[in-house]
């Protein structure tokens, strides 16, 4: 068990602080190992986007290993008890919550003041791994939509970074674009972090993305590789800002999306 605790925050309940999310993100060290990725991301998690964070991640079936962050002057609330549901598989929990796992196989629930992320590897991905990561917040916050989305995209993320770990030890190493996450996945990952950057519903998100990729010329999976990478959008192209700009005043006033 690894049993962590920060000293950059002061112990007072805390909200995202998306820039600090995705540079611990950028900085993730990669490995082979399922429990060495997520001993880091545990550190990405905590004081930046929750309060306490526990991880379980179990390994050909064997002792899980527990790793747990916290603010200082909290006590531990999460136990393996309350988190952990053994034998069941990502794609088990979401057929009993009728819903389906993302492109990973990722599955995040809210409950009260806590965010639960279900996650397995994928056939053909090396050892099989499962495990648990639980996020919660002391203060009386309740996560939002968007706390749960960028939940579900550190997860992915760490996956991924398993994966491609083990794919460059068998000699097939996946593109470096996006950590190796299908184009589909980084889209929905991207989207993830407009809506805890902006406050959007999902279908705004996407919206968000689709603009952008008019606005520059670029494909919509470029535009999430740019959000993946800086964690913004990038800046539109003269000649679309010019046109934007003269078809705004011809129109009249629009309101922001």
């Amino acid at each position: 068990m690894f049993d962590l605790a920060d000293d950059s925050g002061d112990g007072q309940a805390s909200r995202v602080h998306l820039d600090r999310v995705l540079s611990g993100l950028r900085h993730l060290e990669a490995s082979h190992e399922p429990a060495r990725v997520f001993a880091g991301l545990a550190q990405v998690c905590v004081p930046a986007l929750c309060d306490e964070c526990l991880i379980e991640v179990t390994e050909r079936g064997t002792r899980p290993y527990r790793i747990r962050r916290i603010r200082p002057g909290l006590a531990p609330s999460l136990t393996s008890q309350e988190h952990a549901q053994p034998g069941r598989s990502p794609v088990d929990i979401d057929a009993a919550a009728g819903e389906a796992p993302d492109p990973l196989g990722v599955s995040v629930t809210v409950d009260g003041a806590g965010i639960r992320a279900h996650f397995a590897n994928s056939p053909g991905s090396g050892p099989p791994y499962r495990g648990v990561l639980a996020c919660h917040w002391e203060g009386g916050y309740r996560p939002a939509p968007s706390d749960r989305a960028l939940v579900g995209v550190l997860v992915d993320h760490a996956i991924a970074l398993v994966h491609r770990e083990r794919a460059a030890l068998a000699g097939t190493v996946p593109a470096p674009t996006g950590a190796g996450l299908p184009m589909q996945h980084r889209i929905a990952a991207a989207s993830g972090i407009l809506m805890a950057l902006y406050h959007l519903s999902p279908a705004q998100a996407r919206q968000l993305l689709s603009r952008a990729s008019e606005q520059t010329s670029a494909s919509i999976g470029d535009i999430a590789d740019t959000v993946l990478r800086t964690g913004a959008l990038p800046p539109p192209a003269t000649g679309h800002a010019d046109r934007d700009r003269t078809g705004r005043r011809a129109a009249g006033p629009v309101e922001a999306p």
